[in-house]
């Protein structure tokens, strides 16, 4: 497995000593045309908490990873080896983007024991706050998109990136704003519904 992650991460241009800081406007690393980027090992979709974004205030959205069995991606911080999995948002004039907030990740390790990396398998959601301008205009509409690369592994590993995007409507004024048929998937972050949304409060096993 290390050898064809080696393989892979030479071949893309991706060094070996490659993190990422959860920075949602950090640049993503690139990949090479030469490797085939399967969009069927991970599935992504961009996400809002609530229906509707309501001027001067803060919403969540969220960018879904889905991987097929018997793979994973990386954590911001990947361990031995591995590409941490970088997100950037592209917001309208005037909107603003906090730092990510990621789930805790599993702990990966090889056959011997000799490399530990930190990712996830099955699903997960990297959050991301977003306030909105108090002159953003009532009953609008707005497009956010969402610039997601990532390296999927099992028994070989895949590169992969994709561009995400989103319309959200901004609430009229006096009205609140529902959640939204995603919310429940940002139930596992306990660290926003204390307000404490920038970073991530967890630590690795």
């Amino acid at each position: 497995k290390f050898v064809s992650l080696l393989i892979v991460l030479i071949l893309s241009g991706f060094v070996s000593t490659a993190w990422c800081d959860g920075n949602t406007h950090a640049k993503a690393p690139s990949i090479a045309p030469a490797i085939t980027v399967s969009q069927e090992v991970v599935a992504t979709k961009l996400i809002c908490e609530n229906e509707k974004m309501i001027p001067g205030r803060r919403h969540y959205l969220g960018v879904q990873l889905s991987m097929a069995p018997g793979w994973h991606i990386y954590y911001r911080d990947p361990g031995d080896i591995g590409v941490a999995t970088n997100v950037k948002l592209i917001l309208p004039s005037g909107y603003s983007a906090g730092e990510a907030v990621w789930l805790k990740p599993k702990t990966f390790r090889d056959e011997d024991g000799a490399f530990v990396t930190y990712g996830y398998e099955v699903d997960t959601v990297i959050a991301i706050p977003v306030t909105v301008p108090s002159t953003a205009v009532p009953g609008s509409e707005i497009k956010v998109e969402a610039e997601v690369s990532w390296l999927a592994c099992s028994n070989s590993c895949q590169p992969g990136q994709a561009k995400l995007s989103l319309t959200i409507t901004v609430a009229n004024a006096g009205e609140s704003s529902l959640p939204s048929s995603d919310a429940a998937k940002f139930a596992n972050f306990p660290q926003l519904k204390q307000g404490n949304g920038q970073g991530s409060v967890f630590d690795k096993d």
